[in-house]
């Protein structure tokens, strides 16, 4: 393999720190950055670039889709009503939800050759062979797309001009394979083309012709998939002809396909590394069905019937079984045009190609220390699809209680003068923002497989394994056991002004619960009771990035929260809503220097219903980036909740039950937000 020499890409920068830079520099800057200089456009485009951006997990996965194209042109030359339809090539973002057009080909600004065909290499797109969209005479051109530079180039022409043959791409190389040549004569030779080199090298043949086959890479090998003789035009075979990279050389597999059955943008390789039947796999896409592999989810495009318009829909597939197809929004543009089923489709395939800032989402949110907030800064139009919503999680206009208010309760100073106060504050929040900007490999340290301890956890959304809908938000939950392990495991960037706004609201706290406490007849707080309320705590650094569609989205679901109390700073953005009477929503306005006081789930357990968890969300904003920092009231994991002793002394029957409250926590914990259902683990039911 050639290798390209990284030299020093940032005066004054040490060369590899300058490569670290262009490293991490985004996808959607790279077209930019290749004309800065020779030497940068000569790194962005070298495949050993490539490899590295793909080893530290700097790339992802998009669709490239040859459609027809809505109002083409038709191409000069053709005859009025006689031609067929001008083709593109669309490639769709499974990450940011889009959808874009490539420029045109070189030499063919009217369309592509029709019946071309496409596969990855090297972060690259390549597409060869086909027929001249005018004359209907094959050609041999070569063109390949950098996606860093968003150009065409011309590559070395096909040895022979060919069609309808098995294409596939392993290890920098492009490999051909049947087909028919100009005078319709079916082929048992093979072609491998060196990208890099830009140059072709003969294989050896396969065992018989195979005209209409199809190529499938897997593993370490090449699947040439039925096909038929020229003598036998029509009939498809049902062996396969794979040829073996490491060997180089051919073996012949019987029964690999259904006899008489086409195998053009129908088979396709599952994630289990077998030949798959695309179309065999849903109604909605048996007819020309085509399968592209996103990781755990395969997108499928196809119809239900011949002359239905086709569809767009992603599956997750778990443990080898397939999940409801969800139907993907195809702007029109991009539907494919309208045309006879049959010849559109027979003009559709597609390729994967790496070319952006992760494998999948939940790499690049979950895995890589990006967080939704890294997802923002894309700059995506639009949300991607395991972001959007229920309609009944989002909160219309109709449902907000107009003009309400929350009452606000002068509680004095936190614990001095009021200017000391406010600079708290203010300094609690510019901390949470300092923890937010630290680059992404710096967060990935408190992620939960890489954490010093479990009391120092950074992540996103709130149960990603259980919910079907992410939520929008990033956040750093930092429990706390005492000075020293907070000292010695909270990140520095943020540590001591959060450590000085808990021991400072600590005032605040306590003077709640004495409030609370008396009104349910509890005299007085001693040990045993301030351990029950107040034997843990926690706080969360929660940033709400901006989003691109606010409306299909939630920064937090409905939920009420599992503890004692909870102490919310907000900033000045809002977005916090509270469930009032009628099922309406009442906005939390942010007010500059108050706290938000939430009576939780533990409470209201103690309290034998007297106080009430108030059930809340948050929405997300379009225009600007939002934080909140929580403090979290609990008793401690090995205590046991249940009604106070003091509430029921009247006799009051008790409407919840004992439970140990670290149950209580991953009963919580182990669904996704649901309103106010958790707090029903804990009720008595009447037999």
């Amino acid at each position: 393999m050639e290798r390209t020499e990284f030299t020093e890409f940032i005066p004054s920068l040490p060369q590899e720190l300058g490569l670290e830079c262009m490293t991490r520099l985004p996808y959607m800057a790279h077209r930019v950055a290749s004309r800065v200089c020779k030497q940068w456009r000569e790194l962005l485009e070298s495949k050993d670039f490539y490899y590295r951006r793909k080893k530290l997990r700097y790339t992802h996965k998009v669709a490239c889709l040859v459609q027809a194209v809505h109002g083409a042109d038709v191409p000069q030359g053709s005859k009025p009503g006689s031609s067929p339809p001008s083709f593109g090539i669309t490639v769709f973002d499974s990450v940011s939800q889009t959808w874009q057009r490539l420029d045109p080909v070189p030499k063919y600004p009217g369309g592509l050759p029709l019946f071309c065909q496409l596969a990855s290499c090297d972060g690259k797109l390549v597409v060869m062979g086909g027929w001249d969209p005018v004359s209907y005479e094959q050609v041999s051109h070569v063109f390949v797309y950098d996606f860093p530079t968003r150009m065409w180039r011309e590559g070395k022409e096909m040895p022979s001009k060919r069609s309808f043959f098995a294409i596939g791409a392993y290890s920098g190389r492009v490999y051909v394979a049947g087909g028919h040549d100009e005078n319709k004569n079916a082929l048992k030779t093979g072609w491998v083309y060196d990208l890099s080199k830009d140059e072709w090298a003969e294989l050896s043949q396969m065992s018989q012709e195979r005209d209409e086959c199809e190529g499938v890479v897997i593993g370490d090998e090449f699947w040439v998939v039925s096909g038929y003789r020229t003598d036998n035009q029509g009939e498809f075979e049902e062996s396969a002809e794979v040829y073996e990279f490491r060997p180089g050389q051919w073996r012949r597999v019987e029964e690999a396909w259904v006899p008489g059955r086409c195998p053009r943008s129908c088979v396709g390789a599952g994630k289990d590394g077998k030949l798959t039947r695309w179309a065999d796999l849903d109604p909605e896409v048996r007819v020309a069905g085509r399968g592209i592999m996103f990781g755990s989810r395969v997108m499928f495009i196809g119809s239900e019937n011949p002359g239905s318009p086709q569809g767009f829909y992603m599956v997750e597939m778990k443990d080898g079984q397939n999940g409801r197809l969800e139907k993907i929004n195809v702007p029109e543009e991009f539907s494919g045009g309208d045309m006879p089923q049959a010849q559109a489709m027979a003009q559709t395939t597609a390729v994967l190609i790496n070319h952006s800032s992760s494998d999948a989402i939940t790499d690049f949110v979950l895995k890589q220390g990006n967080g939704v907030k890294g997802l923002s800064e894309t700059g995506l139009k639009n949300l991607p699809k395991q972001y959007i919503q229920p309609l009944e999680e989002i909160i219309s206009e109709d449902k907000i209680m107009p003009q309400a208010s929350i009452p606000i309760i002068d509680m004095l100073e936190l614990d001095g003068p009021a200017a000391e106060e406010s600079v708290l504050l203010q300094n609690v929040k510019e901390a949470t923002h300092r923890f937010f900007r630290l680059p992404a490999e710096e967060k990935r340290k408190y992620l939960k497989e890489f954490s010093p301890s479990n009391n120092v956890r950074f992540g996103t959304s709130f149960s990603p394994e259980a919910e079907k809908a992410l939520e929008w938000k990033d956040y750093l939950s930092l429990f706390y056991v005492s000075e020293d392990e907070a000292s010695a495991l909270w990140p520095s960037v943020c540590r001591d002004q959060v450590l000085d706004y808990m021991r400072r609201s600590e005032t605040v706290i306590r003077r709640l619960l004495d409030v609370l406490m008396k009104n349910l007849k509890v005299i007085e707080i001693d040990g045993t009771k301030e351990s029950l309320l107040m034997g843990s705590k926690r706080i969360n650094l929660n940033y709400y990035p901006t989003c691109p569609k606010p409306e299909l989205t939630v920064g937090i679901g409905r939920h009420s929260d599992v503890l004692t109390l909870t102490v919310l700073l907000q900033d000045g953005i809002g977005g916090l809503y509270v469930r009032g009477d009628d099922d309406y929503w009442i906005h939390v306005p942010p007010v500059d220097g108050s706290l938000v006081i939430n009576v939780g789930d533990a409470l209201q357990i103690m309290s034998n219903g007297r106080y009430k968890s108030v059930e809340h969300c948050v929405m997300t904003d379009g225009s600007k980036n939002r934080i909140s920092i929580p403090i979290f009231i609990n008793p401690r994991p090995s205590d046991k909740i249940s009604p106070l002793r003091e509430v029921l002394a009247s006799g009051e029957k008790a409407v919840y039950k004992e439970v140990l409250y670290s149950d209580y926590v991953k009963h919580f914990f182990r669904k996704a937000h649901d309103g106010k259902k958790t707090v029903d683990f804990a009720k008595i039911r009447l037999t």
